[in-house]
């Protein structure tokens, strides 16, 4: 039995599209990256948000939208 799980905003962290998010959820789960295209296969999706400090040793927790999550490699590329 594998099972391999990866945060929603991880695909739209990496820019990546639907189908390169599930072939490496497929990676991490140990097996090939087209597993997900087998029938026997279980795909579950779930939501996710994101809590994270303000700033290091911060009271202040920022509640943020994984929709609101941006490329980092874009902003890499621009930078």
């Amino acid at each position: 039995l594998h099972s391999g799980l990866l945060l929603p905003q991880v695909a739209k962290e990496y820019c990546w599209d639907s189908e390169t998010f599930l072939a490496e959820t497929c990676i991490k789960a140990s097996l090939e990256p087209d597993c997900w295209l087998d029938k026997s296969v279980r795909i579950k999706k779930f939501n996710g948000i994101i809590f994270r400090e303000a700033s290091p040793n911060s009271d202040n927790i920022l509640v943020i939208n994984p929709q609101n999550v941006e490329c980092k490699i874009k902003s890499y590329l621009l930078d």
